[in-house]
């Protein structure tokens, strides 16, 4: 197994310093996000929290403005450098 991995490294071309698409660059944002909390205290990442809002938007048929209200009530709550979206735009972007 080691071999052929070995013989994988030496025949894929390297990327070298290229960025990644958008598509990749999204992906690593969602997978960093999945790895940060929201604050030092919560065993909730920054991706789960935002899951779940969002959910609870689409549930309940909420507006833009209002999910938007509910976040800034959630940081009033929160310490100040906590890692939660501060708005839907920021949520979608996550």
């Amino acid at each position: 197994m080691d071999d052929m991995l070995a013989d994988l490294a030496t025949v894929a071309p390297s990327l070298g310093n290229e960025e990644p698409i958008e598509y990749a660059q999204a992906f690593y944002r969602m997978i960093d996000s999945a790895e940060q909390l929201v604050h030092d205290k919560t065993t909730h990442s920054t991706l789960s929290a935002t899951a779940r809002l969002l959910s609870i938007k689409s549930q309940h048929n909420l507006s833009i403005a209002c999910y938007d209200d509910i976040v800034a009530l959630i940081h009033e709550l929160l310490p100040a450098d906590s890692n939660l979206p501060k708005d839907f735009y920021h949520s979608k972007n996550c």
